[in-house]
């Protein structure tokens, strides 16, 4: 299991709109954080959590400004169900909630997944 972050910024003019990580993605920005995974069992669900200041914010949906929608890859590219195959990815669609030019972006992932 290997833990990383990095701080980001504005790409030129705009922000990057997707990103991709192998299992367990949190983002933060000002007073909120955001954390995404996938389960590496079962039904390979998607976990989201969003916490606003001190407080949870449970459950929210699609309709939020915060939702992340969660994509399955092969190593072509092609989309999947379950877990991706040797050379596949997960891709993160960034919500614009967390876009704000004038804060930084903090990104953690937990890259543990391997075939």
């Amino acid at each position: 299991m290997c833990g990383k972050s990095a701080r980001t910024g504005l790409w030129g003019s705009r922000w990057a709109t997707t990103g991709s990580t192998r299992k367990s993605l949190t983002l933060a920005c000002g007073e909120v954080e955001l954390s995404a995974s996938v389960a590496s069992h079962g039904n390979h669900g998607r976990l989201l959590h969003l916490r606003q200041g001190n407080k949870d914010v449970q459950p929210f949906g699609t309709n939020s400004p915060y939702w992340i929608e969660i994509g399955t890859f092969d190593a072509a590219g092609q989309p999947v169900q379950g877990l991706p195959a040797a050379g596949g990815w997960f891709e993160a669609r960034l919500p614009s909630a967390l876009l704000k030019a004038d804060q930084p972006l903090m990104v953690k992932w937990v890259d543990f997944y391997r075939q």
